[in-house]
């Protein structure tokens, strides 16, 4: 059964924390009433090892660390070499070398100090890993307030776990901090007065082109030459192609795809040993594309179009046009550039091949177009 002295210490520790939440809950901590204090508040540091014998070599990272997050708080930091050097004797070391300093002799020291509050740090190394116990003192009021540790591995972020300890133990005395006036301290300490909004007043945001929607629709129109290669040049005579398309562009990872509709027609003459003919093709079938440099005034492109074309042709000595529906294909590589958001010029080249059967047999006619179109985005 515990001992009447240690119950009455658990009851006391209870009532404490209950009335700090109330008080809490009643009142911001951070509010202070009272006499205002026209300076900053001075903090003295003291760093010690653990255990007897630990190497001194984090003494000096630690402290520094310690100084550079407390100052950035809006703290005046002083350190005190005499305090950290204080001997180590029988009657303040625990089994085991543990350095138990007495800290009753370290507030009488410290009040020769001209300081609000102490900190004293210590620390212990084993196998790359290391533990770090601060505790706060109130110093005018001669009392602990509070205690906070941690342990990690040591690597290159060890200096955040000396922020978290001190933004812990920070928080513990907002409500002490808030009578001091200059002092700005930077989050996580509040203002020693009511909050007042004092931001500036709201700019003008102007849209980022960056950020804008994309326009996706495209609409283009052009007009080539049309050049027949291989057997078909035997017979055909360069022509003449239009084509107007629309698509559709989205985004698939760092390229785009673009899905539409084209359209195209194709006038030429064909000259044979029995004679001639004026033929006539109007093309339409779907578009689809991958275009690459989407962002840049240029892009890069590939399409494919295929479909059914009717072909029309007017033989020479005859009343009447004779009329058949071939399928066809194109396939484009080209570049685009862009003169605003809206507006550019295409520049492609297109291989056109008709599908028409002769005797039985394939006989495609296939053609060279190079292209320039005026296109819209929207």
């Amino acid at each position: 059964m515990a001992d009447h002295p240690t119950v009455i210490t658990v009851v006391r520790s209870v009532i404490t924390i209950m009335l700090f939440i109330f008080l809490g809950i009643v009142q911001p901590l951070s509010s202070y009433d009272g006499e205002l204090i026209y300076r900053q508040a001075v903090v003295l540091t003291v760093t010690r090892p653990l255990v007897q014998g630990e190497s001194p070599k984090h003494r000096e990272v630690i402290s520094n660390a310690m100084r550079f997050f407390l100052e950035n708080q809006g703290l005046e930091v002083i350190n005190s070499p005499i305090l950290e050097r204080v001997p180590v004797t029988e009657e303040n070391t625990e089994p085991g070398n543990m350095v138990a300093l007495n800290h009753n002799d370290l507030l009488i020291m410290a009040r020769s100090v001209p300081a609000d509050f102490l900190i004293v740090a210590m620390y212990s190394v084993a196998d790359e890993e290391i533990q770090l116990v601060f505790t706060l003192y109130d110093i005018e009021e001669g009392n602990r307030c509070a205690t906070a540790s941690r342990k990690r591995m040591i690597d290159f972020t060890f200096d955040q776990i000396v922020s978290d300890v001190v933004d812990e133990l920070l928080l513990s005395i907002k409500h002490k901090l808030a009578r001091y006036s200059p002092a700005q301290q930077a989050l996580p300490l509040e203002a020693a007065h009511p909050a007042v909004d004092s931001s500036p007043e709201p700019m003008a945001v102007l849209p980022d082109p960056q950020s804008e929607v994309p326009k996706r629709i495209e609409i283009a129109a052009g007009v080539a030459p049309f050049l027949p290669i291989g057997k078909t040049s035997d017979y055909f005579k360069i022509g003449l192609c239009t084509a107007v398309h629309g698509s559709y562009r989205f985004n698939v990872g760092s390229l785009q795809l673009s899905v539409g509709l084209l359209t195209g027609t194709y006038m030429f003459k064909a000259e044979g040993l029995s004679g001639s003919a004026d033929t006539f093709l109007l093309s339409i079938g779907p578009l689809i594309g991958i275009i690459y440099g989407y962002g840049s005034p240029i892009d890069l492109f590939a399409r494919f179009s295929g479909g059914a074309v009717l072909m029309s042709i007017a033989p020479s000595g005859l009343d009447q046009r004779l009329s058949k529906f071939l399928p066809y294909a194109i396939g484009t590589v080209g570049l685009s550039l862009d003169f605003s958001p809206n507006l550019g010029l295409i520049a492609e080249t297109n291989l056109v091949a008709f599908f028409e059967t002769a005797d039985g047999s394939l006989s495609p006619l296939l053609g060279f177009t190079p292209a320039v179109y005026l296109y819209v985005h929207i």
